[in-house]
């Protein structure tokens, strides 16, 4: 004899289903749905059942949606890496020494000679390769813009004009120094005074 609480999950389910159907032909009032439940598939469900079944589906639909978005970024994740460890692997070899052999006879006899070259590696191998390590990076969602507690007081004395553009230049470097400014929305007009008065 089947359970009491299988038969009512099999009952839940039936009526998601129905409740799913309905939703995606473009029902959206849960009056309506319940109305169309009893007349197409003669299940009873209140209002508030309907709600509830349809907080349920969105969640189900939530957790499903991002599990495949978790699956497509792994593999493009895994591609991208491939991509990498190729073009890595490309460029360490393009570093090193190129190695000629020549070989012939002279009237002394047979002679072979050996010629090594440096090599200063294939730039646009590194660049492929830093280009896949950006992907991963941006698929990860690591590359975005990293906010810290002390910016916002920074900025306000900067406004204020308690800390000059040399004041930020020595504590910060140039470059995040011109980062930390614009990011702001303000001009970033006499920074190379303040480097140069800064190497001073």
């Amino acid at each position: 004899m089947p359970s009491k609480n299988g038969s009512k999950q099999k009952e839940i389910t039936k009526r998601r289903l129905a409740v799913a159907q309905l939703f995606n032909e473009g029902h959206k009032n849960q009056f309506v749905i319940a109305e169309l439940l009893k007349d197409r598939y003669n299940i009873e469900a209140s209002q508030p059942t309907v709600s509830v079944d349809l907080k349920a589906l969105d969640k189900q639909w939530k957790t499903e949606s991002k599990t495949e978005i978790d699956m497509v970024k792994g593999r493009l994740i895994a591609k991208y890496e491939q991509l990498y460890n190729e073009a890595y692997q490309a460029w360490l070899l393009s570093l090193q020494e190129a190695v000629t052999e020549e070989s012939g006879k002279t009237v002394k006899g047979p002679y072979t000679k050996t010629k090594r070259v440096g090599q200063s590696g294939n730039p646009g191998l590194l660049a492929q390769a830093q280009s896949a390590l950006k992907a991963i990076r941006e698929l990860l969602g690591t590359d975005a813009p990293l906010k810290y507690a002390w910016q916002d007081e920074t900025l306000e004395l900067f406004k204020q004009g308690k800390i000059t553009l040399e004041d930020l230049v020595n504590e910060l470097g140039s470059d995040l120094a011109k980062e930390f400014v614009e990011s702001a929305g303000l001009q970033f007009a006499g920074i190379r005074e303040a480097e140069t008065e800064s190497s001073i």
